[in-house]
């Protein structure tokens, strides 16, 4: 009897040691050397506008009229070459970068599911979006961090995308031909290099193939070198002139963004932002217009760090007086209850963290709703222990059957577009769980010795 009182309290520490453990790890983090100073190494809470505060800019149809001279034999003459006093001898001619007959609200429509498409290949977990159907303006509000200007920048872009000879300006290929792509980078002997890889479709590999034969640098009777080439066109600006240097067969043409030192994480992050952001513009459709950016301001949010202060102070001052009448209460099964309790809350922070859940103020309703939940499960196996009752499997089992339909309707809400209810969903999702885990690993090792030492 004294071998397993003694084998049971030494359970009842080393589960208590693991909560701990859990807790520092989640309240205080894991740090780690990072050239002269400690980082985190945890991933931080992604916070939502709630708590950070949004970007708010809106885009616009670009109302620029480019305008052009011609001489008496129609060629065209630089506006700068021009005397103001002889202008009126040439001929002017004003085109707007958008038609009239363009800027019409199914233009709009197309334009605003091309944003939102880039917002979400930009994996912006959290926006607001609208569109004026008069004028075409286009509102979006994101979170703020430090993608946000890139991010930003992203939008107003049209995305068409060429290939064209660099001699004849012929277009070879365009979005057109593109199926798929994809960012990587690889190990050199220089460093870590960054590409992308242009997948094309069953017609663009086919033209891909018969380009790549065209376009190959190739060797004259003297053994001079001829290479003829092209262009890669983004928006008609040339990214890229390059040739091949062999036949193409799986219609897959990769594109060197750059090389980093192995060393310098900084450029590598750099150039696969640039990759991405380069890739982002290819996946999407083209605009059927061009737009600008008009407003670019920074909104602070409304729950400011005393608001967040005083409602943390609150909040452990209510925990405090619940722990202090459980243990008051209850005693040694008491204190174990709040122990684990504490580690549960401890558990759920760090998935929350890992799971990469955008946490708004909804979300935090959701934490402290299944803090709530697990403290009524705890209670029962309490109250089942006090009156003599061994029933931690029961009542799991009935606390199993109440979480089944919350998890279904939690997973419900996690695809609902509305943030707030999204929010709400996954973090419920995953409080659940990780309560049905915590109670079969920590729970019923702590509370079930708990009942044998009562």
């Amino acid at each position: 009897v004294k071998v397993k009182a003694k084998n049971r309290t030494l359970k009842t520490i080393l589960t208590i040691l693991v909560i701990i453990l859990i807790s520092l790890i989640s309240f205080m983090g894991i740090f780690v050397k990072d050239k002269n100073r400690m980082k985190n190494i945890l991933p931080d809470y992604e916070l939502g506008m709630d708590f950070k505060g949004g970007r708010v800019f809106n885009i616009k149809p670009d109302e620029t009229v480019n305008t052009k001279y011609y001489d008496s034999e129609g060629k065209e003459v630089e506006s700068s070459s021009i005397d103001e006093s002889k202008k009126d001898e040439y001929t002017k001619e004003e085109t707007p970068v958008n038609s009239k007959d363009s800027l019409n609200d199914e233009n709009y429509e197309k334009v605003k599911k091309i944003v939102e498409e880039r917002l979400n290949l930009l994996s912006v977990k959290e926006y607001e979006i609208r569109k004026s159907s008069s004028n075409g303006e286009i509102y979006v509000t994101i979170p703020e961090d430090s993608n946000t200007d890139t991010i930003v920048s992203e939008m107003t872009p049209r995305g068409e995308f060429k290939i064209i000879d660099s001699e004849d300006k012929r277009v070879l290929l365009t979005n057109n031909d593109i199926k798929d792509v994809k960012v990587g980078y690889g190990n050199t002997t220089s460093g870590t290099s960054v590409f992308i890889n242009i997948q094309f479709n069953k017609e663009g590999t086919k033209i891909l193939n018969e380009i790549s034969k065209e376009y190959v640098a190739t060797k004259d009777d003297e053994g001079n070198e001829t290479k003829k080439q092209i262009e890669l066109v983004l928006d008609d600006e040339t990214q890229l002139t390059t040739y091949f240097d062999e036949e193409v067969k799986d219609g897959l043409l990769q594109l060197s963004m750059g090389s980093a030192n192995s060393t310098s994480s900084e450029d590598l992050q750099k150039y696969l932002t640039q990759a991405s952001n380069f890739a982002v513009l290819l996946k999407t459709d083209v605009m059927p217009l061009t737009y600008k950016l008009d407003t670019n301001l920074y909104v602070q949010s409304e729950i400011t760090n005393d608001i967040l202060q005083k409602l943390l102070i609150i909040f452990l001052i209510v925990a405090a007086v619940i722990a202090i009448f459980t243990i008051i209460k209850y005693k040694k099964q008491g204190l174990l209850a709040i122990i684990n309790l504490i580690g549960f809350v401890a558990t759920l922070l760090i998935t929350i963290r890992y799971a990469n859940v955008v946490v708004t103020f909804t979300g935090i309703l959701a934490v402290l709703l299944s803090i709530i939940m697990n403290y009524i499960y705890i209670l029962n196996i309490i109250k089942a222990d006090k009156e003599g009752k061994k029933e931690h499997k029961k009542i799991s089992y009935q606390f199993l059957l109440i979480y089944m339909p919350c998890l279904i309707i939690s997973v419900v809400f996690s695809f609902i577009k509305n943030v707030q209810v999204a929010s709400f969903g996954m973090i419920m999702f995953w409080a659940i769980l990780v309560m049905v885990v915590y109670s079969f690993l920590i729970t019923k090792a702590l509370m079930s010795n708990s009942e044998d030492n009562k």
